[in-house]
């Protein structure tokens, strides 16, 4: 038997005012979610590029009067992680810091929805504008585990959208769902992931530094964490890197090595990212036991990596 299919913001929404559009959507994801087929189904491309790393592709929807043009970005599972020029995580970081997309379209399904979030958190370090969707097949519909929609959307503070893969109802649902929530978005207040004090009160002071060099339109808690990993060159801002800013203006960057070195009386160097990193598994880890009734999987959930990793600290 089928999900039943609703649109669920039929009754919150005001009836759509049609205007010709063109929105840029990123659909970002780890492996083995249903990132592909998602974009397959809604694009009707058919595109193979498994064998190349960090490539993606992109495809248009024309739905209504509008059109959607959706980037299937590579695979990966953080951010934190290698700064390769050529790797999965830098082109879907470069991607969102440079390209703007319009909507951040992250794909997550049933079974890893908890290591899934901790890669949800990092990019919501970057942007606001996510959508959160929640695959499954509806060959594995029977082994769904039970998760409570409302509440997840509650404590990330992000809309959830559900849709069952192979299912042209579910698909065309989903397309209206994403359409509305576009045209006529609802009040969100994402919700981030508290560090531990000496990294709010870095990050607040480095908040209040580029507020004094002008550079206000930088995400100062993504901005924090690349500061974390030494790492600056990404960020393009009026044709410029940021690296380049450091080199012209000697205060800032003596500021800034200011912070880092206070930071380090705290925390060893490096700590830094595995307490970052940390921060998210406790969160995801007590979202998902808020949210998914564990006694309805029907396979025993694997323990996570970054548990194992973390276990003794």
């Amino acid at each position: 038997m089928e999900p039943p299919i609703q649109n669920i913001f039929e009754e919150v929404l005001p009836p759509i005012i049609h205007k010709e559009i063109e929105k840029k959507i990123a659909i970002v994801g780890s492996q083995n979610v249903g990132k592909n087929n998602l974009f397959h189904a809604l694009t009707k491309e058919r595109i193979k590029i498994k064998q190349y790393g960090s490539t993606f592709c992109y495809g248009s929807l024309h739905y209504q009067k509008d059109t959607y043009i959706f980037y299937d970005l590579p695979n990966a599972n953080s951010l934190l992680g290698n700064d390769s020029v050529h790797s999965n995580a830098s082109c879907i970081r470069d991607f969102i810091c440079l390209s703007s997309p319009d909507v951040v379209l992250f794909i997550c399904d049933y079974y890893t929805l908890e290591e899934n979030l901790q890669f949800l958190f990092q990019i919501l370090e970057i942007t606001d504008n996510i959508v959160v969707c929640l695959t499954e097949h509806k060959f594995f519909y029977k082994s769904k585990p039970s998760i409570n929609i409302e509440l997840l959307s509650k404590n990330i503070g992000l809309p959830v959208l559900e849709i069952t893969l192979g299912n042209k109802a579910s698909i065309e649902s989903f397309i209206t769902n994403l359409h509305q929530f576009i045209h006529n978005p609802i009040v969100f207040n994402p919700i981030h992931t508290g560090y531990p004090l000496p990294y709010e009160n870095a990050m607040l002071q480095l908040e209040t530094l580029l507020h004094v060099f002008s550079f206000k339109n930088m995400k100062i808690r993504w901005l924090f964490l690349e500061l974390l990993k030494n790492n600056m060159s990404f960020l393009s801002l009026d044709n410029h890197s940021f690296d380049k800013m450091l080199q012209e203006n000697t205060e800032l960057k003596i500021r800034l090595d200011d912070i880092q070195k206070e930071l380090e009386h705290e925390f060893p160097k490096e700590h830094w990212i595995d307490d970052i990193l940390f921060s998210h598994l406790k969160r995801s880890q007590k979202i998902f036991e808020n949210t998914v009734n564990v006694s309805s999987l029907s396979i025993k959930k694997k323990e996570p990596f970054f548990r194992r990793f973390f276990r003794n600290r």
